[in-house]
């Protein structure tokens, strides 16, 4: 085969790996149990464990002056609706 039909080739297999991850972790799919309920669980537990911290780590960071508290969005201009995210230094 040519290096153009393989290079094809690999973004066809790409592309089909892509789409079958956003069909089974992010397509609504309703709200009751299905297939994939399992994975997702699975996929939103290990990205909690990987992006968020912990509240000994949260503490730590606290104690060391790392995190402040994010400002209300009123003071932001913003809406009012709530956030949870925390800003560091």
């Amino acid at each position: 085969m040519s290096p153009r039909a393989h290079t094809y080739k690999l973004i066809g297999k790409i592309g089909a790996v892509a789409s079958v991850a956003f069909l089974v972790l992010s397509a609504d799919w309703g709200e009751g149990e299905h297939c994939f309920s399992g994975v997702r669980r699975w996929a939103d537990e290990q990205r909690r464990e990987w992006f968020e911290l912990t509240p000994e780590d949260e503490r730590e960071l606290r104690a060391a002056g790392k995190i402040i508290p994010p400002k209300p969005p009123s003071d932001l201009g913003g809406t009012t609706r709530s956030t949870s995210s925390v800003f560091t230094k």
